[in-house]
């Protein structure tokens, strides 16, 4: 690689092959990047309103809705991972290995692939929040409801009590 041109010594197939793997990895890691970096600006409001607010703003649909989104794009990046790995092809031709790892290392594939793993864990810690979020409403709904109902029974029992002595 010289000013972003690719100069062969060898110009056999298999050669070519092997920095087209590299070029296409980097294209897939593109595809992943954009991928995480809409859903990071489409969710970024949720930390803000945490923060702000004490609490998320967001409906219990809305919140299991991009709950929903984030756990489908986490599984699109890691169903397609296999993509990102060392091709099979290098096991039969280990001599063209280094031409790979060359290209790889000029299209920062293994430092972009550190950066996406990093912002997938920063989703990850976001869809817990939701989650912790969610497992909070539900929980305070339900101890209001049983509180409710411990105070209507309170209420018929001091009330059959009086009109029984009457």
């Amino acid at each position: 690689m010289a000013h972003d041109e690719i100069v062969l010594q060898k110009k056999d197939v298999l050669t070519k092959l092997a920095i087209s793997f590299a070029i296409g990895q980097s294209v897939k890691l593109t595809v992943f990047e954009e991928v995480i970096g809409r859903t990071i600006e489409g969710s970024k409001q949720i930390p803000k309103d945490l923060s702000d607010k004490g609490k998320i703003t967001l409906s219990r649909k809305e919140t299991s809705r991009k709950m929903g989104e984030l756990y489908l794009e986490r599984n699109y990046i890691n169903l397609h991972s296999e993509i990102l790995d060392t091709p099979e092809l290098f096991w039969e031709h280990a001599d063209l290995e280094p031409f790979y790892r060359k290209m790889a290392h000029y299209l920062d594939v293994n430092k972009r692939v550190d950066l996406l793993n990093r912002r997938l864990n920063l989703l990850h810690e976001l869809f817990e929040i939701l989650s912790n979020g969610l497992n909070h409403q539900h929980s305070s709904r339900l101890e209001w409801t049983i509180i409710i109902l411990i105070i209507i029974e309170v209420v018929m029992g001091v009330m059959r009590d009086l009109f029984h002595m009457i």
